[in-house]
Order: C-alpha cells, then sequence, then structure tokens
C-alpha cells in the first residue's frame, strides 16, 4: 500500500523556504544571501565530544577528528531531499500501520472464533496476578500476528480457567482474624530462603472456614521440620494472627506451636528418616525419600566461585542433625541424593 499525496513543487528558493516553513525546519534563519543554510552537525555517537563513553575512549565513528563540522547545502537541493526522505517515511508509516490494523482484525476474528473475545477484553498488562499478564501478551501477539499457534491457544485455554478458578476463590475470601488463633488448613507453599545469617523455612496455609477463605503464612514449626510438610498436606497449629495492610485476606503468623499433620499427601508418606556418617561433620539422620540416602557434596564459595569444603546437609536448619527437603524430589540427584542399591 502507497501513500499518495500532491506532489509539493519546489522549483526556486521561495518554493524552498515556504517549503521548510511549513515543516518547522529549524534551519532557516541560517540562510545567507548566496542561498545557501549553513548547518552545524555533530558525530552520532559521541555527540560532539570525540570521545565515545570515559571507559572506551576516543569515539570509534569520528575517531575523535570530525566530531563536529558545518554544512552548507543549497535550500533548494536541501527542500527536495527534505521531502523525498519525509515522503519514504509517510509511506513507511501507512504500510506498517495498514499491516497493523489487518493483522489485528484477524486476531479479533481468530479471538472470537475460539471464545476468548470476553476474557480477553477484561484483561490489564498490570495486573498482580501472574496468569492475567501472561494470557495478556498472548492476546496482544494473536492481534499483532492474526492467530496463536496451537500449543499457545492450549496455554490460553488453561490460564483462562486458572483466572476464573481464581476469581471464584477471591469471592469466598474474607477477612483474617487477630490475636491467638489456632486453625487448620492446607498448604498451599512452602519455601526455604537461606542468606548471610541462616536459612529461613516458612509455609502458606489455606484456611478454610463456614464463612469463607483466608491464608496464613508463618514459618514451619518445628514440630512438623521432621515430617518434611509440602504443599497439600494438612496442618493444625496455633498462632498469633496480623492481618496484611495490602490484602486483609492474607495474615502473617508469629511464634507457631502446637503444630500437627492432619493428613499427609503420598509424597510425603514416602519419605523416611535414614542415617548418615561423613568426614567433616558430626554424624546425624535426615529425611530423604524411601531408597535413597545423602550424598556429600562440596560447597562453592560465592566470593571465589570454587569449592572450598566439604558438607553433607544440602538444605537445613541446624549445623547437623534432623533435616528436610521443602519440594517433592522429580530429580534426586539435583539434591544430593544417592539411591540405594537392592
Amino acid at each position: 500500500m502507497t501513500t499518495t499525496s500532491k506532489r509539493i513543487i519546489i522549483k526556486t528558493q521561495a518554493d524552498a523556504v515556504a517549503y521548510l516553513t511549513s515543516v518547522g525546519c529549524q534551519h532557516l534563519d541560517s540562510l545567507g544571501d548566496d542561498g545557501r543554510l549553513c548547518i552545524e552537525r555533530r558525530c552520532h555517537r559521541c555527540g560532539g565530544s570525540g570521545i565515545y563513553t570515559q571507559y572506551h575512549g576516543t569515539c570509534f565513528a569520528c575517531a575523535g577528528q570530525r566530531s563536529t563540522w558545518t554544512e552548507r547545502p543549497n535550500v533548494i537541493a536541501f527542500a527536495r531531499n527534505h521531502r523525498t526522505k519525509a515522503a519514504a517515511r509517510a509511506n513507511r508509516d501507512a504500510k506498517r500501520v495498514a499491516a497493523a490494523t489487518e493483522a489485528s482484525a484477524e486476531g479479533r476474528a481468530w479471538l472470537e472464533a475460539n471464545g476468548m473475545t470476553e476474557m480477553a477484553e477484561g484483561l490489564n498488562m498490570n495486573s498482580s496476578i501472574s496468569s492475567e499478564r501472561l494470557l495478556w501478551g498472548l492476546v496482544s501477539n494473536c492481534l499483532q500476528f492474526g492467530s496463536m499457534t496451537e500449543k499457545q491457544a492450549t496455554f490460553a485455554r488453561s490460564l483462562i480457567v486458572q483466572i476464573a478458578e481464581r476469581k471464584v476463590q477471591d469471592a469466598r475470601k474474607i477477612d483474617a482474624p487477630t490475636g491467638r488463633v489456632a486453625v487448620t488448613g492446607q498448604i498451599v507453599a512452602r519455601k526455604i530462603s537461606e542468606n548471610a545469617y541462616g536459612s529461613t523455612d516458612r509455609i502458606t496455609v489455606l484456611v478454610e472456614t463456614e464463612a469463607g477463605t483466608w491464608t496464613l503464612n508463618c514459618t514451619t514449626p518445628s514440630a512438623i521440620t521432621g515430617a518434611s510438610p509440602r504443599r497439600g498436606d494438612m496442618v493444625s497449629l496455633t498462632a498469633t494472627v496480623e492481618p496484611s495492610d495490602t490484602d486483609p485476606s492474607f495474615a502473617f503468623g508469629k511464634r507457631p506451636s502446637k503444630a500437627t499433620m492432619v493428613k499427609a499427601t503420598e509424597e510425603t508418606k514416602a519419605m523416611t528418616t535414614t542415617h548418615y556418617s561423613c568426614l567433616y561433620r558430626q554424624p546425624g539422620h535426615a529425611t530423604v525419600p524411601q531408597g535413597y540416602t545423602l550424598l556429600e557434596r562440596g560447597r562453592m564459595d560465592l566470593m571465589l566461585g570454587t569449592y572450598w569444603r566439604r558438607t553433607d546437609l544440602p538444605v537445613g536448619d541446624t549445623p547437623y542433625g534432623l533435616i528436610s527437603y521443602p519440594a517433592p524430589l522429580d530429580d534426586p540427584a539435583s539434591w544430593d541424593l544417592k539411591e540405594v542399591q537392592p
């Protein structure tokens, strides 16, 4: 598609000045009596300083020799060149807009044919929900390219189901209580993080009541750490609950106690306790999957990037003794486990 417009005729100096004035050219003030402009140019890389950056030294584009210079083009030739470039730029922009409009129309038709139009209209790219942001990205690509691939469409449908389920869950949310509360709920997340001061083990529990649901986040009680609690397990505990300032249905728990495992998943039941001995630490015992034992490994020094000592506890709360793993061990080798030969 090519944009056609009335051609501007530039034959005389007056025509050139009129054209440059209409497009807002800033160089007309330098027009001399000889019909030439005086234009100060600068290197497009260093901006006329001759130095690319303080770390790279001399500009590689102008070599520091021609960082600034002066051009004196004829005003008529300058105006004609400006007109040619402006027309080419307008044609490129028109083609780009036409292609984008056509692809957007095809994308909307594809969304409507696949029953995703209603869901796509209510998306927000700045949503705090990751599934909505992912779906927004897929819809944007669909409007840009005209359709989705088969895998993208399958993923988009799964995201729509997740968003619908989340809306149902959000509708049942209630404000979390305050004070010392005894709760029973399902673990929906467990996270173990390590820093310079040690490790932190926290669980997130979804508490369901007759009035609705709310979520509690607290440190993993030591009474159930040995049982290796994981997502899906039912636990019971008592903690001092304080609702979050940003989400009343989400609360933080302090000093959890009286914790017990109400119902464990099959993965948790498959865990067993094994004893180990090592070269550089006292012997102890660890909770690992049945049929596996701990394997010693070196610990990497984050500053030097080298292995400087050995350790037998990849995840743990104490120097020796009972440790546990935070997630199902789909790949035992990555958790420093060694399969026991039958």
